[in-house]
């Protein structure tokens, strides 16, 4: 499941692991252990296998609104993922936003290494809009560089125009 705000610049799913039932491949803070449920996760981008366990995780994530109105599915699976990983043995992987980058941590990002690129922690489909595509020219401002230059040196992300960094407006932790 994908939110439409999330750029594909590689093929992710060489990076997602099978052994887990879900793989969040977009954190919004991503700690450093894969494993850690003290990451957070965000739902704009993941990944679960189709077994019974994960059928009774998605359930029981949807029918939690009740308990946690009028949180949004990613705040309430956020609440949740100790719960679901203790009664029903889900295992959950997060994956580093080195990789699957998004606006909370573009700062962080290599390009050498971006998987995805996620317009989170921005307001507006205008800023998101505007962002993204800067992302994408970035990107192919990087992919005609010859490899020698590609491999010298790590080239980071410009921090978004109209989405911002944590210090600026438009920019949310929850969005």
């Amino acid at each position: 499941m994908q939110d439409v705000d999330v750029v594909w610049l590689r093929n992710p799913f060489r990076h997602i692991s099978v052994y887990p039932d879900m793989t969040t491949t977009s954190s919004d803070i991503f700690h450093g252990d894969a494993n850690s449920l003290d990451n957070w996760p965000n739902t704009g981008f993941y990944y679960v296998k189709a077994t019974n366990r994960t059928v009774e995780m998605l359930r029981r994530w949807r029918a939690a609104r009740r308990r946690f109105p009028p949180n949004h599915e990613q705040a309430i699976f956020n609440q949740i993922k100790h719960e679901l990983a203790a009664d029903l043995g889900v295992r959950i992987q997060f994956l580093d936003t080195a990789r699957f980058a998004g606006f909370c941590r573009i700062f962080h990002s290599d390009m050498g290494a971006a998987c995805t690129m996620h317009a989170n922690c921005c307001f507006g489909l205008a800023n998101k809009l505007h962002d993204l595509r800067e992302v994408l020219g970035q990107w192919r401002n990087y992919t005609v560089l010859p490899p020698q230059e590609k491999k010298s040196r790590k080239f980071i992300w410009k921090d978004p125009g109209k989405c911002g960094t944590p210090d600026k407006k438009n920019w949310s932790i929850n969005t």
